[in-house]
C-alpha cells in the first residue's frame, strides 16, 4: 500500500501532523500483512517522518 503525505507540499500542511496521524493509522493496520510505501516529496519531510515513525 502506498500513502502520500497529501497537502504536505504546496497546501501547507505541516510534517509532523501528517506523520502522527499516518502513525496513528499504521498502528490499527498492524495485523494486515502488506508492504507500505510513504511517498515524500523532500528530503525534509523525510527526516521528520523518520523522527516520528521511529518514536514508537
Amino acid at each position: 500500500m502506498a500513502i502520500p503525505a497529501i497537502s504536505t507540499g504546496i497546501y501547507g500542511y505541516p510534517y509532523e501532523t501528517c506523520a502522527e496521524v499516518m502513525t496513528e493509522v499504521v498502528k490499527e493496520m498492524r495485523d494486515i500483512d502488506m508492504e507500505l510505501l510513504v511517498c515524500l516529496f523532500s528530503q525534509e519531510a523525510y527526516n521528520i517522518f523518520s523522527k516520528i515513525f521511529s518514536k514508537d
